[in-house]
């Protein structure tokens, strides 16, 4: 049974109301105020993760507090907090950890074959197509060392061609040139595999048993919109509620929302 409790609609039957009550609550003071949307850091996470749950506090001049509350859920009009005050003392490091671990424990997910999870699986293949990460980079940093295949050419030499020199090092310098981007192509080929698609490895930081279809992998599963982040269920054109204040269609010919293009005849 869905949640009866909603925010602009939102569904929140993926978010353990228990461990959320279980949270200190948060008085807002008189003088600060509450982010309108909810929402922060969550592009590419998996449907109703608490991320796209999350408010922000900020002071009456607009800018985030420098002491004591910054992320926020708000249910049923009580403000319940994220960034607990007694994490202040820790690093960086550590109170992201914190903060990501309690988003886990507040998290209830889908199953891996429910509608809005395979909605997207298939955004997150869209999104990243083409891109590989290097398991030999390990975890970190490797998101700043993507790798696009098939190779682009703006990755590989190219033979400029200038009279001036001599028949024989031209030739031989399109010889060594060839070879070069042959052994590019080849160590790209390598690491170029569904286990190494940047989709299929954050889907799995969710969903370790996820195996992909090359159909997947390819992009060929097409996309639905971004209703699936918050939403049970995906909205027609005509219930569609548009979104960041644009009606339907948000971008005019097509909605980024319920996924409606104005080509299409029929969703």
């Amino acid at each position: 049974m869905q949640t009866e409790s909603r925010i602009n609609g939102a569904n929140w039957d993926t978010i353990n109301i228990k461990v959320l009550e279980g949270l200190p609550v948060y008085s807002l003071p008189p003088t600060y105020k509450l982010q309108r949307d909810s929402g922060n850091g969550c592009a590419g996470d998996p449907p109703g993760f608490p991320s796209y749950f999350t408010r922000s506090v900020y002071t009456s001049y607009g800018n985030a507090p420098t002491r004591g509350y910054s992320l926020v859920i708000v249910f049923n009009s009580v403000c319940y907090d994220i960034e607990s005050a007694n994490w202040s003392g820790a690093s960086y490091e550590e109170h992201r950890a914190k903060i990501n671990a309690l988003m886990r424990r507040l998290w209830s997910p889908l199953p891996l074959d429910h509608p809005r999870t395979q909605a997207w699986i298939a955004d997150k293949y869209q999104h990243l197509n083409h891109c590989y990460l290097d398991p030999a980079l390990g975890k970190r940093y490797r998101w700043d060392k993507l790798l696009i295949y098939p190779v682009p050419d703006y990755k590989l030499r190219v033979f400029v061609d200038d009279k001036r020199f001599s028949h024989e090092w031209r030739e031989k310098e399109k010889a060594l040139i060839n070879i070069e981007n042959a052994e590019i192509q080849q160590a790209a080929a390598k690491i170029a595999v569904m286990d190494n698609h940047a989709a299929t490895v954050s889907i799995r930081e969710y969903y370790p048993e996820f195996t992909p279809t090359p159909g997947q992998v390819a992009g060929d599963v097409p996309g639905s919109g971004n209703w699936w982040e918050t939403r049970a269920t995906r909205p027609t054109p005509a219930t569609c509620p548009g979104q960041y204040g644009h009606a339907h269609p948000v971008n005019g010919t097509w909605c980024q929302f319920c996924g409606y293009h104005v080509k299409q005849k029929a969703i």
